[in-house]
C-alpha cells in the first residue's frame, strides 16, 4: 500500500470494511473491532486517520512500533482463537499510517477474553453480544 491508496481510502470514508482510528486509546474497544471484521466479512483498521474528521495525523516512529506490538497482542491474546493479522506501515506526510488488515474467520465465531462476540451489523456499527444471546 502506497501513500496515495490511504488517501484514496480516506476520502472513501469508512464502511462496514474500514475503519479509522487516530490512535489506539481504547483496548477494548480496538479487540472488538478486530473481531467484529474477521466474524463479517473481514477488513481493514487504519490508525493514523481521525475517523470523525478524516485528518491524517502520522504516527511517529515509536507510535508505530508501539501501535504494531499492540494490534499483535490484541489479536492473539484477547480474542478466542487468535486473529492473524497483516499490518501495513505506510509513510504518509512525514510519518507513518499503519494498516491491519483482518481476514473473515471461515471455521467458527471469534470473541473477545471477556467473551463478547462482535458482528458488523452496519456500515460503522458493531454489535455486541454474549453466547446465550447468539443462541437464540
Amino acid at each position: 500500500m502506497k501513500a496515495e491508496d490511504i488517501l484514496k481510502l480516506r476520502d472513501l470514508g469508512e464502511d462496514s470494511k474500514i475503519q479509522f482510528k487516530e490512535r489506539i486509546l481504547d483496548k477494548y474497544d480496538v479487540g472488538c473491532e478486530l473481531v467484529a471484521f474477521s466474524n463479517s466479512r473481514g477488513g481493514q483498521l487504519v490508525i493514523g486517520i481521525n475517523d470523525k474528521t478524516g485528518a491524517i495525523n502520522p504516527l511517529s516512529y515509536q507510535e508505530v512500533q508501539e501501535t504494531t506490538n499492540m494490534l499483535g497482542n490484541m489479536a492473539s491474546d484477547n480474542v478466542v482463537p487468535s486473529i492473524l493479522l497483516d499490518i501495513e506501515t505506510v509513510d504518509v506526510d512525514g510519518g507513518y499510517i499503519v494498516v491491519a488488515n483482518i481476514k473473515k474467520v471461515s471455521i467458527s465465531l471469534t470473541t473477545t477474553t471477556k467473551v463478547s462476540y462482535g458482528l458488523r451489523t452496519e456500515p460503522t456499527s458493531v454489535r455486541y453480544s454474549t453466547m446465550r444471546n447468539w443462541q437464540r
